[in-house]
This record gives C-alpha cells, sequence and structure tokens, in this order.
C-alpha cells in the first residue's frame, strides 16, 4: 500500500503542468519520503493489540509478543467509524488508527465509550 501510494503521487506529479525541473524535483522529494517512510517502518516494532487492566493501566501488544506500557492521549481522536489512538510511550509517541470493522462490534463500543469518558472527566492523559 505505502508503495502503491507514492507510485500514485509520481504519476500525478509527472502528468502535473509544472515545469519539467518541477516535477523532478517533486518526484525526486516523493521518493525520498517513501525512503523514509520504508526506515521508518523497518525500525518500529508492529502492534498486535491493545490491554487496558486497572491495575496496570493501558499496554500495548507487540508482535514479538512483548507488551508496551503506554499513556493514552487526551488528544485521541474518536468518532463512529474509527479511533485514532494517539499513544505516549517510553520512546515517544505514535498514533495507533483502529476502523469499526477490526474488532468486534461491541469491543468497539466499549472502547469507544471508555474514551469520551475519560477524556470528559478528566481532560488528562488517560492512564
Amino acid at each position: 500500500m505505502l508503495y502503491a501510494a507514492h507510485a500514485l503521487a509520481v504519476l500525478a506529479a509527472l502528468v502535473s503542468s509544472l515545469p519539467w525541473w518541477g516535477k523532478s524535483l517533486l518526484a525526486g522529494a516523493i521518493f525520498g519520503h517513501l525512503r523514509y517512510s520504508s526506515w521508518r517502518h523497518l525500525q518500529e516494532p508492529a502492534c498486535s493489540g491493545l490491554l487496558y487492566e486497572a491495575d496496570r493501566g493501558w499496554r500495548l501488544g507487540l508482535n514479538s509478543g512483548a507488551w508496551l506500557a503506554v499513556q493514552v492521549l487526551s488528544s485521541s481522536v474518536v468518532t463512529p467509524w474509527f479511533v485514532v489512538l494517539h499513544l505516549q510511550t517510553g520512546a515517544g509517541r505514535r498514533a495507533w488508527l483502529i476502523v469499526r470493522d477490526s474488532l468486534p462490534s461491541e469491543d468497539f463500543r466499549r472502547l469507544r465509550v471508555y474514551l469520551r469518558l475519560q477524556v470528559a472527566q478528566s481532560g488528562d492523559p488517560l492512564t
């Protein structure tokens, strides 16, 4: 998907009405971003799950089997169709998109309600 999106962006740059040097510069910037995105994707561990426990708080499951303690930030976005979790880890911030059909509808509903209630009550990062 990453390569297809960048390929379409390069194609759009090449068929645009920019002068040849503008097209070259834009295509080069897109290829540079592709290289950076590919490198960054390989550096970050892949996520496999999210867990909340009353005594431990939020934890993010990694494909390696490890669990990483995270804070869900109040800047997270909650809609009926998707949730964008903004997470604070020991290594920095990351965002995780959860779409409605990626988990059972009751679990998605409970996540949305919990996040909305926590932000409404505290306004602080969700712990």
